[in-house]
């Protein structure tokens, strides 16, 4: 039978089973998101043959405070490649990734750590941030995201759901699939767009190097920005003006919000404004921010952003962070919506 909650389990607090991976001891294992008063926990289940499942004893992980997880996700990563690992893989050159969709926030939140096979148990490493305050995969509309594993790469995906009051209806979409591997540094995740998402380019515009000072708009030509993969990168030569990190600043979505997303501590700081995506005030405006782990004294700051009417996401520092955002233009709708690159520097 399949796993099913038991009687001090509300069922509507039991759902959204992983993909099962097989033990050492040839027994499958499967964990399922729950909530018990206000812990997040991921149960586990094991099986022979399967079909029939019994739950273990204690959960693989679980979170005071943190609420219901949804579409929980477990699953290995190498410490030496960016290639996928098997769901089974355990072993000294891997990590363990424990995802969880947390609905009180809503983000997709997740924790680097070990798997202690014999126990059971998902140990995440010292100094890692648990529940709420766990890393993000991204940190502007995305939830429900799920993993899958080809002998390529690991990679996921995200469905989304947002309620558009001027249509009075649920939007629902589902982001570029992206890879996932670990970063040089072994405390996060990187996340980028799949190859097979470059196939869907069609019509190529590059713009020459370009010293930019004050404020400067660069009008691009030659493309339409309902759909468009743009990269851009730059080398910073001066930090004279660049601002201090206060340490008091440990929300970076309300920084942005306070700042704008020209702020100066930009060198730290990645923002999406959609304060300006539409002139309707009925459609969601937030901004939305996440530091970035980068050294720009030893490599260039870099963004690619994918649009796609709608939708936009971004990968800042080559995927050390994500913000997909929803944007309905009143106006700039397919060929009427135009590129314009701005830079605001000091």
């Amino acid at each position: 039978m399949a796993p099913t909650a038991t009687n001090h389990i509300n069922a509507s607090f039991f759902r959204d089973p992983t993909t099962a991976w097989l033990g050492p001891d040839k027994r499958w294992r499967v964990i399922i998101g729950s909530q018990i008063k206000d812990k997040g926990l991921a149960f586990l289940y094991r099986s022979k043959d399967f079909v029939y499942w019994i739950k273990a004893k204690h959960p693989l992980h679980s979170e005071n405070y943190s609420g219901m997880w949804e579409c929980p996700d477990f699953f290995p990563v190498s410490t030496n490649s960016r290639k996928g690992v098997d769901t089974s893989i355990i072993g000294l050159k891997t990590k363990h990734v424990l995802k969880a969709s947390v609905g009180k926030t809503p983000h997709d939140c997740y924790i680097i750590g070990t798997y202690n096979v014999t126990a059971d148990k998902f140990i995440p490493e010292e100094g890692s941030m648990n529940g709420v305050s766990a890393l993000r995969y991204d940190y502007g509309k995305f939830y429900a995201s799920k993993t899958f594993f080809d002998s390529a790469r690991t990679g996921g995906f995200c469905w989304d759901g947002l309620m558009n009051h001027r249509l009075k209806k649920m939007i629902s979409r589902r982001a570029i699939p992206r890879g996932l591997w670990l970063d040089k540094s072994g405390k996060q995740l990187v996340q980028w767009p799949i190859p097979e998402v470059e196939k869907l380019r069609a019509k190529k515009v590059n713009l020459p190097s370009k010293l930019l000072r004050g404020k400067s708009l660069l009008p691009v030509s030659g493309i339409t920005a309902a759909q468009a993969d743009v990269e851009i990168s730059f080398e910073i030569t001066k930090f004279e003006k660049a601002e201090v990190l206060d340490p008091n600043w440990t929300n970076p979505q309300l920084l942005c919000s306070q700042k704008g997303a020209s702020v100066k501590g930009a060198l730290v700081l990645m923002c999406s404004d959609q304060n300006r995506s539409s002139l309707n005030n009925d459609n969601d405006k937030t901004t939305y921010g996440a530091f970035l782990d980068v050294d720009p004294v030893h490599e260039k700051l870099s963004l690619r952003s994918l649009i796609d009417h709608s939708i936009v996401e971004s990968f800042g520092g080559g995927g050390k962070a994500c913000i997909t955002a929803r944007v309905y233009p009143t106006l700039a709708i397919d060929d009427e919506a135009h590129f314009l690159c701005i830079q605001l520097w000091n």
